[in-house]
């Protein structure tokens, strides 16, 4: 689908805007805007498991707080999970006024407390990891001269070859950024042992298999794309216009543009809203594996 050079150029077809009314960038920073506060949220509200990602952090013995993912939108955890060896235990979550006890045993619930998620009880013994689910925040749309397409890749070394922004240097962290359906991040939060403008070096092991040649390397939470589902570009697009024609106060165009925009709404909807066309829900986990 579109990089953001060519999304920028759709805003400006559909909307039928005065050349040069806005720069590239302030055209993406809206459209930002529009993706995290309705795209997303609309495609969430589906519960077709978009945008969910896991993190696993290691219990350590009398540590109760684990801090929520940066990186989760709204700092929202979808579930907790404890895995002890090849058990994989589902905890509860519980409110902190039923906290009882500071004894040390093993966990069988957990509560919220700022940022963090707190084990309760807390752990007497470092086995295990914490596992939590949420949501990853959709990176900030940059232009594709802000971020470098990916031309080789050498899997011993780690060296990827791309023509690079000439401000990237060893204190910055990477993302690399897929350029297939939804754009997402394959690797988060990247460490650089070497950068320069024509390369730059990771941990061999940190760049995933599914990252290839064409797709990107960008600095941490942002990208070249938007990322979200190729059909839902069409709806930014409309939104992004709207928004846009509603600064300029031109109020004829808004109104046409505001019914185009929930006509794609609905079909984007009724898209998405089926994941699994033949294999609808239909159990729940203990129906499941008594069949």
């Amino acid at each position: 689908m579109y990089t953001t050079d060519e999304f920028v150029e759709k805003v400006d077809l559909y909307g039928e805007l005065p050349s040069g009314r806005y720069e590239p960038q302030e055209v993406l920073d809206v459209a930002y805007d529009q993706l995290t506060s309705v795209v997303v949220p609309l495609i969430i509200a589906l519960n077709e498991e978009y945008y969910v990602r896991s993190e696993n952090q290691s219990v350590v013995a009398g540590q109760r707080e684990y801090e929520i993912p940066y990186r989760a939108l709204g700092r929202i955890l979808r579930e907790l999970k404890l895995i002890k060896n090849t058990r994989v235990i589902d905890l509860p979550r519980m409110e902190p006024e039923l906290v009882t006890s500071s004894e040390q045993s093993e966990p069988e619930a957990f509560y919220l407390e700022g940022f963090n998620a707190v084990l309760y009880p807390t752990p007497r013994n470092a086995e295990g990891s914490v596992n939590m689910s949420y949501f990853l925040t959709p990176s900030r749309p940059v232009l594709v001269a802000n971020a470098g397409l990916i031309t080789a890749i050498d899997r011993a070394t780690g060296v990827i070859t791309s023509s690079l922004p000439t401000d990237w240097t060893l204190t910055d962290t990477f993302d690399l950024v897929t350029s297939k359906n939804g754009h997402d991040s394959k690797a988060l939060d990247l460490t650089a042992s070497a950068v320069s403008t024509s390369s730059i070096t990771f941990t061999a092991s940190d760049i995933p298999t599914s990252i290839a040649v064409g797709d990107y390397v960008a600095k941490a939470g942002y990208a070249p794309y938007f990322q979200c589902p190729d059909i839902a570009y069409r709806y930014l697009i409309q939104l992004t216009v709207n928004d846009l024609l509603q600064s300029m106060g031109s109020q004829a165009e808004l109104q046409a543009g505001m019914a185009k925009s929930e006509q794609l709404k609905g079909a984007l909807i009724q898209t998405l809203s089926k994941r699994v066309v033949g294999a609808p829900k239909q159990f729940t986990i203990d129906t499941f594996f008594l069949r």
